[in-house]
């Protein structure tokens, strides 16, 4: 085929679409759901076409519907490593490998983990790194929630609508009172529990304590995801992939897109945007 497009975020399905409009053979693989981060963000304000702004699933969900009525074919399956061959690229994924001219990558990022004992263990069983994904399930219950940040207040204005709320944050980051939240200054050490979680140990100035929740909400920021790609791949300081103008990685015939790419502005609009240029410019060399 002509391209394989990894990630169906913004930036995978906007090639998609343009892949799809230029009669390409391709395929976009994605190892979660369509939209990517979308699903996580409560309301959009800054995508055009949107005067009252849209909640980031219902984007996501349109995003895919266009995609689809295009007949822009969705593999959902994990990427586990992408090898040079002959003819361009084989990609692999969990249950099967496809071969294509031409690799876009549009994985997007990940959430940051702490690092703490406690968290893989408890994964799914009362630690999310998503309210809008799981912040219903502890609805009149209690939650902490971690990380710094306007992004980390919006998700805790979400979150005490549902729960009761104890927001853990670093002694010297800057204080915020927020009506109805419990502010706890100090750095995790353990998150405990039996088969689910029942409380958080943190080490304060005064001490350490331990605050009986039923889940906590990580926001430790986010980092880019793209381990299945060959080393020869270059990436600046902070671990993004270089690109140029076109979007051309340092190996001949990949491509990156959105948050993932060195100097991204990483928001939808820059991301949407990345995926037609990548297209148009892989529509150019076939």
């Amino acid at each position: 085929m002509d391209v394989i497009i990894v990630g169906g975020g913004p930036s995978g399905i906007a090639a998609g679409i343009y892949a799809a409009r230029a009669n390409m053979s391709f395929v976009v693989i994605e190892k979660m759901y369509p939209g990517g981060k979308l699903a996580w963000i409560e309301k959009i304000e800054n995508y055009p076409g949107f005067p009252d702004g849209i909640a980031g699933s219902d984007l996501a969900e349109r995003f895919y519907r266009q995609a689809t009525a295009l007949n822009v074919n969705f593999v959902f399956q994990n990427v586990d490593r992408i090898e040079k061959v002959q003819e361009g690229f084989r990609v692999f994924s969990s249950s099967n490998f496809y071969e294509a001219k031409h690799i876009i990558v549009a994985s997007g990022s990940v959430p940051k983990k702490l690092g703490i004992k406690g968290e893989e263990t408890f994964l799914g069983k009362g630690v999310s790194y998503c309210a809008i994904c799981d912040g219903a399930f502890f609805k009149n219950k209690r939650v902490a929630v971690v990380g710094e940040g306007k992004h980390v207040i919006s998700e805790i204005n979400y979150l005490k609508g549902l729960a009761s709320v104890t927001w853990i944050k670093k002694p010297q980051s800057q204080s915020q009172d927020l009506e109805g939240v419990n502010i706890v200054n100090g750095v995790p050490v353990e998150i405990t529990g039996e088969r689910i979680v029942k409380g958080i140990i943190v080490q304060t100035e005064k001490g350490i304590t331990t605050i009986e929740i039923d889940g906590i909400f990580i926001f430790a920021g986010f980092k880019p995801s793209f381990e299945f790609l060959p080393p020869e791949v270059a990436l600046d300081q902070s671990g993004y992939i270089k690109t140029d103008s076109n979007l051309k990685s340092s190996v001949d015939g990949i491509y990156a897109c959105g948050d993932i790419r060195s100097g991204s502005l990483k928001q939808i609009v820059s991301a949407v945007r990345d995926g037609a240029v990548a297209i148009n410019e892989i529509r150019k060399n076939l």
